[in-house]
């Protein structure tokens, strides 16, 4: 976490840095973080760091726009009739915002998920939108490649980058 800030800090406009689902408390005590804080410097100071660091990605932005082009989250692109509006999610989203499950449209970039026309099926129902429930996760939705180009040509962006998911070769490109 130190280094990741660190970077951010030598390159502030070369580094952007986004919150992703795992820097929440929730996730953290159940993947391991809390407990690490805990191992590493002892029950007291443990605490107290983690708590610390939490602050920090309780500041930080849930998405960005770089380059006037590329929107970046974790997750995906949110729900939202007639499409979520980008400029939108300061307004939206409050800093600091220590559990964004209290506030939809952050929950969704964290958590959304792409799915291709030939993964839906019967079980899965997709609104006219193109959003449908994200049965991988159980919660948040999942996003059709009509969902995306009309979030994208709403917004003005050519490109969606996204951490959610592990790619084999550490990145990977989808062409709906």
């Amino acid at each position: 976490v130190t280094y990741i800030f660190a970077i951010k800090c030598l390159s502030p406009e070369k580094i952007h840095l986004v919150r992703g689902n795992h820097e929440t408390r929730r996730a953290q005590k159940r993947y391991g973080f809390y407990n690490e804080c805990l191992q590493k410097f002892g029950p007291t100071f443990g605490e107290e760091v983690w708590e610390e660091v939490n602050k920090a990605f309780d500041c930080l932005p849930i998405a960005a726009v770089v380059d006037g082009k590329l929107f970046c989250a974790h997750g995906g692109i949110p729900p939202s009739v007639g499409g979520y509006v980008v400029s939108n999610y300061n307004k939206d989203i409050p800093c600091p915002l220590p559990d964004p499950g209290e506030v939809g449209v952050a929950w969704e970039t964290l958590w959304c998920d792409p799915v291709e026309y030939r993964d839906v099926n019967t079980e899965m129902d997709v609104d006219k939108e193109g959003f449908g429930e994200n049965l991988k996760r159980n919660t948040a939705h999942v996003f059709t490649p009509d969902a995306l180009e009309h979030f994208l040509q709403a917004n003005g962006l050519s490109h969606v980058i996204r951490a959610h998911e592990a790619s084999d070769t550490g990145f990977e490109v989808k062409q709906f």
